[in-house]
This record gives structure tokens, C-alpha cells and sequence, in this order.
């Protein structure tokens, strides 16, 4: 489903973050901070989601919850009036949050990762609130694969393909 503000995926197997590597990284852009606003989340129910979001104090912020239990969080201020790009990593044993590049927090994710059964929402919470005041790209999300384990140059071109090697 497209909105003019969002857009709302049917959940898949594509999505589905379980307890191998994965990588979520895309390019965002704010027109402005100071409300709350979705940039990604699939969620099931208040026990069981995934949000990536800009806070009201304008934090990027990230929240992987199952079962009622935290898995990963992580937080980062960001800058609106700016192309931002944004890489979540996880690899074994280690969470780590990139922005620009640059290592922006990382941590240990508490017990075994899930699949969400529900659909994505890109630009807006599930409940088509907290809409993106601003512009999202070159969404991507890669399921066996951590793109980066250390600070790397974000790709200023397109994704050519979903199976582009490990940078």
C-alpha cells in the first residue's frame, strides 16, 4: 500500500530478522526535528516490534522488542536539514548502529532474535501516525549478511543489486 506520506509492506520471509547476520541500512533526510516521526517499524503488538524513529528530541532511535522483552536498543542524535545515512548491523553476538559511517552505538542483543509477524511500514508508525517529515532512500535489507564491522563510506550511488558483496 502507498500513501502519499508512507509506505505499508505485506509482512514476508523477506523481512525476517532471526538470530543469523543482518544488515538494515538506508538514507533519510528530516525537514525539520522536535516531533515525534517513523522512519521504519514492523510491529505485532506493544511486546513485539521493531522501531526506528526520530524522537521529539531529536535522537535516531532504535528498538527491537520480542516476547515483552528488549533484544537490542540503541540511540544517536542526528541532524535535520541533512541527507543522513543509517546502518543497522547485526553480527553474532554484536548489535551495532551506524550513522554517516560511523560507529553510533553498539551492544550485545539480550537472547534469541524472532520473526515479527506483521506488515513493514516506511514513513509512519502501524497506525499511519508519527508520519516522516522529510524524504527516505535506497531502503535495504539484508538477510545472512553484516555489510560493515568496522566505520565505512556510505555508497552515494544506488544499490544495483540486492546481492552486492560485504563492503
Amino acid at each position: 500500500e502507498l500513501s502519499t506520506d508512507f509506505l505499508k509492506l505485506a509482512d514476508s520471509s523477506d523481512f525476517a530478522i532471526n538470530n543469523g547476520d543482518y544488515t538494515v541500512d538506508f538514507w533519510f533526510y528530516l525537514t525539520q526535528t522536535g516531533t515525534q516521526m517513523t522512519l521504519l517499524q514492523q510491529y505485532e503488538d506493544s511486546n513485539n516490534y521493531l522501531t526506528i524513529e526520530i524522537t521529539s528530541a531529536g535522537s535516531l532511535s532504535l528498538t527491537y522488542k520480542l516476547g515483552g522483552a528488549t533484544k537490542t536498543s540503541h540511540s544517536v542524535s542526528i541532524s535535520a536539514n541533512q541527507w543522513n545515512h543509517v546502518g543497522w548491523v547485526r553480527e553474532g553476538t554484536s548489535s551495532r548502529l551506524y550513522l554517516n559511517g560511523s560507529l553510533a552505538s553498539s551492544g550485545s542483543p539480550s537472547g534469541s532474535f524472532g520473526d515479527l509477524s506483521a506488515p513493514i511500514y516506511f514513513g509512519s508508525d502501524f497506525e499511519g501516525n508519527k508520519i516522516l517529515d522529510g524524504y527516505l532512500d535506497e531502503v535495504r535489507i539484508s538477510q545472512g549478511i553484516a555489510r560493515w564491522d568496522s566505520n565505512f563510506t556510505p555508497r552515494t550511488r544506488r544499490y544495483e543489486t540486492f546481492l552486492e558483496p560485504r563492503y
